[in-house]
């Protein structure tokens, strides 16, 4: 399990014995093996009747394991690449790259362990991380989020030998721990019963609740997991490794062993809603559940079930997430909240409750952005005018910018995406760093990039039912409504569910599934690339999509009104596609200290000693080099004060406006751009000096502006 980002790590004993906390830490997570977690034969035999009547999974015996193989291993690997090292300190991409002969070293250790051998000790040990968790009192205990790490050699057996089994047996209403299941799958599917229940009809889903476990993996016995597994169908000689792995640990520290236990219990729920009657619909994602259904009733007796089974394992529900909420303005609220304390179901209803981190929009009216997005956004902003602020290069700025400001703005959730307006105040501390504002790539980078990320992974990963919710919830917010209106803003026109058009780009894509293509009428569409989903490939669909921003913004480009903008006005995204990856390539090859003045003459951010008007490129001031009083775009090449080459530009136009190599003369016009940067880097170097070494804190920034207003003021 990977270790979330959100604030200081207490990691180990070593760390925690400095802090203020002393060892409580120690005492609370890194105790041995715990007595209270071991169940009783009571507990086991009330499961194993429960499991016995629901008769979920069929009772076979399991197939035979098959070997291992060294390359099962390397792969495995290499899905490991991006996660945190366990306490031995070994990475899934140092693993990756191993010899042949050391995989299946580590494939002889696998199939010891399967054997009946125990763990390497070096292996059976776990690393805690305590996190601060967000908006929580810094030095309490309670604040800290326990994160168990294990090793990586561990993980690689786990996601070999555990993963397949359970993404076969758990049911289609689980996310997570499961390979293309995850937090957008989980949300999306809420979408299924979003129509019916902004429709206001009787039987119809009108209702939401949710509901999450209070410490689930701290109070989860190991040995509720390892037997759930095996009713479950997992051999059981993977089930006895995986339960030595644990003995150290003394808890199931893992998130697929947690949903064993969380599958049985949600068979017995939805059968117990079945009984009842009416409409109903769940979402589980790890330990983190919600349902929807029909009627009030039907919804507080699900929040009951849930803590009742839960109460067989030993687990409990954190009483300040359970949450419910009702369509229908504020009587069905009171009328939801009368239904739960007449009932003695523990929970609030809430306007809009929050799933997953993403508080979803059940009403037709409109509420705007949530806390959360609003102070995220502001982060974004603070941080983004702080870069633009350091005693740095404008290059080094804009790398500060989008590493800390641009990377917070645009981790949105999954079922909003921010509005234009919202996006003006950070978008105005980009052009802060930035600079002009006019030239190629340069307009509106927070609108294009925020949620697509989001957008890549939903056309990716849904499957034939979540594709089905199209026409869901046109007026309100969802993965689905975040994935269209992220589509019409880069430009792709809808020609019928789950194909677009982006005319710009001439390019189609197809993101319905194999079987509900046919033979549509924009097929007989000449001279369209077409992209069909998901068998191309995310690479390739990452390329289509990016390409389709690249036509946007020439086009937006064009229109600017600029000197450069009309030389290459008469040109298509599609005849000078090419060239743009000639550039590419040519920035790649030069010299480090010239890349960022080819890139930005690539884009037509030009830097002349004599000042021209953003928009009419009027010269309003003398060339301070050999005094011109009349120099034209391109005189910093043929001033005499700056010119270090006898060659002459092209008379390509497209070179002349942005620099862009002619095809069939790359290497030649390559080293003119090169030429041309260095002129503009000369240019840059004396119009800004280097920056002094004395560093201007935020703090006596402000002060000072404060005492500039004061005086102005007097």
């Amino acid at each position: 399990m990977n270790p979330k980002r959100c604030g200081n790590a207490l990691v180990g004993i070593a760390v925690v014995r400095h802090s203020p906390l002393s060892n409580a830490p120690a005492r609370e997570y890194q105790s041995p093996a715990k007595e209270s977690l071991r169940p009783t034969p009571q507990q086991h035999a009330l499961l194993e009747q429960l499991a016995a009547e629901d008769a979920a999974w069929p009772n076979i015996p399991p197939p035979p394991v098959p070997p291992l193989s060294p390359a099962d291993v390397r792969s495995a690997a290499a899905r490991q690449r991006h996660k945190a090292p366990g306490p031995d300190g070994w990475r899934g991409s140092e693993l990756e790259h191993l010899p042949e002969a050391a995989l299946q070293t580590a494939r002889d250790l696998f199939a010891q362990v399967e054997a009946g051998q125990d763990w390497p000790a070096q292996l059976g040990h776990w690393k805690q991380v305590h996190l601060q968790k967000p908006n929580k009192e810094l030095g309490a205990l309670a604040s800290l989020r326990p994160i168990s790490l294990s090793s990586v050699w561990y993980r690689i057996w786990s996601g070999i030998r555990v993963r397949p089994w359970l993404a076969q047996v758990l049911p289609d209403e689980q996310h997570g721990s499961v390979r293309r299941k995850g937090v957008h799958t989980a949300l999306a599917l809420l979408e299924l019963g979003k129509d019916p229940m902004r429709a206001g009809r009787d039987g119809c889903f009108r209702f939401i609740g949710a509901a999450d476990l209070a410490k689930a993996y701290d109070s989860l016995g190991a040995e509720f997991c390892t037997r759930d597994l095996g009713r479950m169908g997992v051999p059981a000689s993977l089930l006895q490794a995986w339960d030595r792995a644990w003995r150290v640990q003394g808890d199931a520290a893992s998130p697929m062993a947690l949903c064993a236990v969380i599958s049985e219990a949600l068979v017995r729920v939805k059968r117990h809603a079945a009984a009842l009657g009416g409409q109903h619909l769940h979402r589980v994602y790890l330990d983190d559940r919600s349902w929807i259904t029909s009627n009030a009733d039907l919804c507080a007796s699900i929040g009951r079930r849930w803590k009742h089974e839960m109460g067989h394992v030993g687990m409990a529900e954190c009483r300040s997430k359970a949450e419910y909420a009702a369509t229908g303005g504020l009587a069905a609220q009171t009328a939801l909240q009368e239904t739960l304390e007449q009932s003695g179901t523990v929970g609030t209803v809430v306007e809009r409750p929050k799933v997953l981190g993403t508080r979803l929009q059940l009403t037709r009216a409109h509420t705007g952005p949530s806390e959360d997005e609003t102070k995220r956004l502001n982060t974004a902003q603070y941080l983004i005018l702080e870069a633009a602020a350091l005693p740095v290069t404008r290059h080094q700025a804009l790398f500060f910018a989008k590493s800390t400001g641009m990377a917070v703005a645009t981790s949105c959730g999954w079922s909003r995406l921010p509005n234009l307006q919202e996006l003006q105040k950070l978008q105005r501390a980009i052009d802060a760093c930035h600079g002009d504002a006019h030239s190629l790539w340069g307009g509106w980078p927070a609108a294009q990039i925020a949620g697509a990320h989001q957008t890549l992974h939903l056309l990716m990963h849904l499957d034939g039912g979540l594709r089905d919710c199209w026409q869901s919830m046109r007026q309100n917010q969802g993965p689905i409504m975040m994935l269209r209106r992220w589509m019409e803003r880069q430009g792709w026109n809808a020609l019928e569910p789950w194909v677009w058009e982006h005319a710009d780009a001439h390019s189609i894509l197809d993101a319905r599934l194999p079987a509900h293509r046919g033979n549509a009428a924009w097929l007989a569409r000449g001279g369209r690339v077409v992209c069909s989903l998901p068998g191309q490939g995310k690479a390739h669909v990452a390329h289509v999509l990016r390409d389709a921003w690249h036509a946007q913004q020439w086009r937006e480009f064009q229109d600017s009104g600029t000197k450069a903008a009309q030389a290459a006005g008469h040109l298509r995204w599609r005849d000078v596609e090419q060239r743009a990856v000639l550039v590419s390539k040519a920035c790649e090859a030069a010299p480090p200290p010239l890349r960022p003045h080819m890139r930005a003459i690539a884009v037509g951010h030009w830097v002349s000693q004599a000042r021209f008007q953003l928009t009419q490129g009027l010269a309003v001031d003398p060339c301070c080099y050999c005094g011109d009083a009349h120099p034209d775009r391109l005189h910093e090449w043929t001033c005499p004060g700056l010119r270090t080459d006898s060659r002459h530009l092209p008379p390509d136009p497209l070179f002349r406006a942005l620099g862009w190599p002619r095809c069939g003369h790359s290497d030649v016009d390559a080293s003119l751009l090169c030429e041309l940067a260095r002129v503009r880097a000369r240019i840059v170097a004396d119009r800004y000096p280097a920056p002094a070494s004395t560093f201007v804190t935020p703090q006596a920034r402000r002060a000072g502006r404060e005492g500039k207003r004061k005086e102005s003021l007097c």
